[in-house]
C-alpha cells in the first residue's frame, strides 16, 4: 500500500507580507476520497533572524515543514499494510536549489525512512522567484550569540538551556529555537520564560525564537485520523535550528539536548522493536541526516552533548553547581516531558485538581517514568505533580491488570528490568545500527539507566511491584 502526496505552492502576492506563501498538500485516502491540507508555516520569526531565502538551509527548512505535515496526514493504520510501515511518495517539494536537491534526494530519502520507520521517496521542484521583504521588527546582532540550542520546553532541553546559559563568555548569549504546533508546547516554553523573567534568571543571556509550524486546516473524511507519532518532528526541529545557526556561522553547531536513554530508546519488547521505537535523536538517525545535509553543502554539526547520559545523570550533573541547582529546582516543575498529557480522563486525579494545580504529566508513560527517576535523583520527585502515581492504587491504574492500556508501559518496563542482560542489549543495539566503536559505551548507558530505575523502584514501590521487577 502506498500514499502519494503532491505539494502545491502559491506565492504571496504581497512581498511585504509576513506570509511566504501558501503550501497545500494534496492526497487521497484508500477509498479515493480527497485529502487537502493547508499548512501553517510561521516563517517570519525565523526569517527575521536569518534573513535567508536562497540557500540550502532555507530549502531544508521548507522540506522539514512539508515532511512534518505529510507525516501527520497519513495515519499509519490507514496507509500501511501492517499498521506501521508506509510507502510515502512526496512530489514537487518546492525549493530554490532544485537541481542540487534532486541530485542528492536519495540521501534524504534514506535519512527520513530510518527516522520515521517508513519508505520515503521525495522529489523536488523549482520554487518560483521570491520577493520576500517584510518589515524587520527585531534587529539581531549575530556576533552576540555563542551557541544555538533547540528548546522544546521539556526537561532535557531545559537542562541544556541552563548548562549553556551558565557557561557563556562575557557579553554572549544562547539562541533558543523552539517549534510548536498544537499550542501545548508553546505554553510549556512560555511558562519557563516567564519564570526566568520573574526570577531574573539569565537576564540578557538568551534570545528565544519560536515558530508555529503544522497544519492550518485539512479537508478529509472524518474517519481518517491524523498520525500522532510525530516521528518526523525532529527533522523539522533540526532544520529550524540550522536555518538560524547559518546566520551566525557556516560552522555554528546546533545543540540537540536529549538524554541518551531516550535517544537510543531500546525497545522494551519485540512488538516495539525497529520502526515502532522512536528514533527522533537516535545516533544513527542523526548521522544519516547530517550526511544528507553535507551533500547539499550544510556543514553545521547537530550535537547532542548528553548522548551517553541518562536523564537522571543530566539532573545530577546540572545540580552539582548550587546556583544551577536553584534554577533547576524552580524551573523543572514547569517543564513537560509527558507523551500522553491529552489523555487525562484516565488519570487518577480529577479534572478540577488537574487544572487548579497545573498538572501536565500522566505519570504512567515511559517519558514520565524517566522524568520521575531523574527528579528523584536530586530529591524533587513529587507525586502531586502527576496525574497518576504508579505506586498507589488508583481508580484507573491497576498494575495487576495486564490488559489495561494505562498500565501497559509500566508492566513492560518491569518485565524488561527483570530480564535485562548485557548480551541481549548488545544484539539489540547492533540490530539498530549502532556503530561498533560506540557499542560498549551505549550498552553501559542502557545497563546504568535501568539500574537507576531499579534503584528508584526499590526505594518507592511495594513488594508486588518489586517482585515484578525481579528485585524480590
Amino acid at each position: 500500500m502506498g500514499a502519494r502526496v503532491n505539494v502545491r505552492f502559491e506565492l504571496s502576492n504581497n512581498s511585504n507580507s509576513k506570509e511566504l506563501g501558501k503550501f497545500i498538500l494534496l492526497s487521497s485516502d484508500i477509498d479515493g476520497n480527497p485529502i487537502e491540507a493547508a499548512l501553517n508555516f510561521d516563517f517570519y520569526p525565523l526569517w527575521e533572524f536569518s534573513q535567508d531565502t536562497s540557500s540550502a538551509y532555507f530549502d531544508v527548512l521548507l522540506l522539514g515543514q512539508i515532511v512534518y505535515s505529510t507525516d501527520r496526514i497519513l495515519n499509519r493504520l490507514t496507509f500501511s499494510d501492517d499498521g506501521w510501515y508506509r510507502n510515502i511518495e512526496l512530489n514537487d517539494v518546492p525549493v530554490v536549489n532544485a537541481d542540487l536537491f534532486n541530485q542528492h534526494r536519495q540521501e534524504f530519502n534514506t535519512a527520513l525512512s530510518y527516522l520515521t520507520g517508513d519508505n520515503w521517496t521525495v522529489s523536488f521542484t523549482q520554487m518560483p522567484p521570491l520577493e520576500y521583504t517584510p518589515e524587520i521588527e527585531h534587529h539581531y546582532n549575530e556576533d552576540e550569540y555563542e551557541c544555538v540550542s533547540l528548546f522544546s520546553g521539556g526537561l532535557d532541553s531545559l537542562i541544556g538551556f541552563i548548562d549553556k546559559a551558565s557557561d557563556l563568555h562575557a557579553g554572549k548569549k544562547v539562541l533558543l529555537v523552539s517549534h510548536y504546533d498544537m499550542g501545548k508546547e508553546s505554553m510549556d516554553q512560555e511558562r519557563i520564560f516567564h519564570s526566568c523573567a520573574a526570577n531574573e534568571f539569565f537576564n540578557g543571556k538568551y534570545t528565544s525564537i519560536k515558530a508555529k509550524i503544522g497544519m492550518k486546516n485539512c479537508i478529509k473524511e472524518r474517519k481518517v485520523k491524523y498520525e500522532n507519532t510525530f516521528r518526523s518532528r525532529s527533522f523539522l526541529f533540526f532544520a529550524m535550528g540550522l536555518y538560524c545557526a547559518k546566520r551566525i556561522s557556516a560552522t555554528q553547531e546546533v545543540i540537540v539536548p536529549e538524554n541518551g536513554t531516550i535517544s537510543i530508546n531500546i525497545p522494551l519488547c519485540k512488538s516495539r522493536r525497529s520502526s515502532c521505537s522512536t528514533r527522533t535523536t537516535h545516533p544513527v538517525s542523526m548521522k544519516l541526516i547530517m550526511r544528507a545535509l553535507e551533500n547539499v553543502g550544510i556543514n553545521n554539526a547537530l550535537v547532542n552533548p548528553y548522548h551517553f547520559k541518562s536523564k537522571a545523570d543530566m539532573m545530577i550533573d546540572c545540580a552539582r553547581d548550587n546556583s544551577k541547582r536553584h534554577i533547576l529546582e524552580v524551573l523543572s516543575p514547569l517543564s513537560c516531558s509527558c507523551a500522553k498529557r491529552s489523555h487525562n480522563r484516565w488519570w487518577d486525579k480529577d479534572g478540577e485538581y488537574i487544572h487548579a494545580n497545573h498538572v501536565h504529566h500522566c505519570g504512567m508513560c515511559m517519558p514520565c517514568i524517566y522524568r520521575r527517576v531523574a527528579m528523584n535523583a536530586i530529591g524533587l520527585d513529587d507525586p502531586a505533580e502527576l496525574g497518576t502515581d504508579i505506586f498507589q492504587p488508583t481508580r484507573h491504574f491497576n498494575i495487576n491488570n495486564l490488559q489495561s492500556k494505562t498500565s501497559l508501559d509500566v508492566n513492560l518496563l518491569l518485565r524488561f528490568i527483570r530480564k535485562i542482560n548485557r548480551p541481549a542489549v548488545e544484539n539489540e543495539l547492533l540490530a539498530e545500527g549502532i556503530d561498533e566503536n560506540e557499542l560498549d559505551r551505549y550498552v553501559d548507558l542502557v545497563m546504568h539507566s535501568y539500574q537507576q530505575i531499579k534503584d528508584w523502584i526499590s526505594l518507592k514501590a511495594d513488594d508486588n511491584i518489586k517482585r515484578k521487577a525481579g528485585i524480590l
